[in-house]
Order: structure tokens, then C-alpha cells, then sequence
């Protein structure tokens, strides 16, 4: 009897435990997940969500984004597909770049959490509250702000979802680490090159999208570029 009443109260502590997995994402929503994702929608961020999740990731995924990853960077899609076949085979829920993403195939996947860039979120605007009706909870995170804040608040949010928070923290440390070691030596550098900076997803023969103060651009500046965008491309603060 005794047992018993220890293994359930063991049962029940664990369960609580995980009913406290509070996140607070990148668009400073705060939602609550009553155990780490098992049945993940991945809208974005194909390599940081294999990274902070490890082993077993791919084996969680119910559904892609697939456009941004396949259409995008068709060679490095062909490379993990290479390794994880099964990608291939998830359903695709389309694309908010081309305005063919559906909430309802997202639905359908059977997430119990989807995880969305913080461009994708904004672009769904008030259809992402169509996530909220069908009681699933949506993490978005931002790896495009291009800065550190925004990064280790990506990975550790994700870490938390996914219940791998110290696997999570160890690429976060890790990280900071590289990033303060590349700004020193930055800093000691007298080099200003400049740069030209291009999003090339449509391939080599048709001009993409240049940068100028954020994402890639962002980077440029802080590694002391002159990114020959900035006198070009007006940006909105």
C-alpha cells in the first residue's frame, strides 16, 4: 500500500511538474504546455529546431513549412533529406511568403505545438488566432533579429518546449562565447571591406533581396562592413 501511494504521488508530482512548462516566446506571448511537444508543426528554423532538440527530432515533426527549406536552399534541402528521408514524406502546410499557408492542414496535422518565425506569425496577422480556437499553442521565435537577445531567447524557449533545456543552454552559452570572441577581435580590426549582400533564393540568374540595417545587414555593421545597401535601402524603425 505503501508503494503504491508513493508511485502515485511520484506520478502526480511529475505530472505537475511538467503542467508548469511556461514559455514566454518572441512576440512576448506567454503559453503554457502541459509536457514538452511531441507532435511539433515546424513553420521555420529547420536546423536550430534539429540542433536544440537532437537526437529524435525528426521523428517529432507531423508537418513542414516546406517552401522556405526546400524552394529556398534546394541544395541543403537535398542534403537532409539525404539523411532524413522522412522529411520528405511530412505534409506541407504551404508558405506565408506566397500566402499559401493553411492553418486548416496545419490543424489537421495533429500538432501539439507549432513553432512559427517571427515573419510567419506576423504574416498569418489575425488567422493565427485560429490556432488559439483549436486549443493548440504556437511558440514563435526570432533567429532574424541577427542579435544575440533574440537568439539565446529562441533557443532557450525552444529548449524549454521541446524538454531539452540543457542542451538548449549549452548551445546558448556556447554561442554568447563565439559571438563576444568575434566582436573582440573585430574591434581590433582597422579593415572596413565593402559588402554586398545577397538572398539569392530564386537562384543565380534573377536578382533577390539585399539588406540594409537588419538580418544580414544588421551582421555587416556590427563586423564593421560598409554594406554599399545602407546608402540604398530605406528602412523603417
Amino acid at each position: 500500500m505503501k508503494l503504491a501511494l508513493t508511485t502515485c504521488l511520484a506520478t502526480l508530482l511529475t505530472t505537475a511538474a511538467w503542467a508548469e512548462i511556461t514559455i514566454t516566446d518572441l512576440r512576448d506571448r506567454t503559453l503554457t504546455l502541459n509536457a514538452p511537444a511531441e507532435r511539433v508543426l515546424l513553420g521555420f528554423y529547420y536546423e536550430d529546431y534539429l540542433a536544440v532538440v537532437g537526437d529524435g527530432a525528426v521523428d517529432k515533426l507531423v508537418g513542414l513549412s516546406r517552401g522556405p527549406w526546400a524552394d529556398w536552399r534546394p541544395k541543403q534541402w537535398d542534403a537532409y533529406t539525404q539523411v532524413f528521408p522522412q522529411l520528405a514524406e511530412l505534409p506541407d502546410v504551404g508558405d506565408t511568403e506566397n500566402s499559401t499557408m493553411s492553418i486548416e492542414a496545419a490543424i489537421a496535422a495533429d500538432p501539439d505545438l507549432v513553432v512559427l518565425a517571427g515573419w510567419q506569425y506576423d504574416a498569418l496577422g489575425e488567422s493565427a488566432a485560429q490556432f488559439d480556437t483549436a486549443d493548440i499553442p504556437v511558440l514563435v521565435l526570432d533567429f532574424n533579429a541577427q542579435t544575440l537577445e533574440a537568439h539565446l531567447a529562441s533557443t532557450r524557449a525552444l529548449g524549454m518546449a521541446m524538454g531539452t533545456e540543457e542542451r538548449a543552454q549549452t548551445l546558448a552559452t556556447l554561442y554568447a562565447e563565439m559571438t563576444a570572441d568575434t566582436a573582440a577581435r573585430v574591434e581590433q580590426s582597422t579593415e572596413a571591406p565593402k559588402v554586398y549582400v545577397e538572398l539569392a533564393q530564386k537562384g543565380p540568374d534573377e536578382v533577390g533581396n539585399s539588406y540594409a540595417g537588419g538580418m544580414w545587414g544588421g551582421v555587416v555593421d556590427r563586423l564593421k562592413g560598409q554594406n554599399i545597401a545602407n546608402v540604398l535601402i530605406v528602412t523603417e524603425n
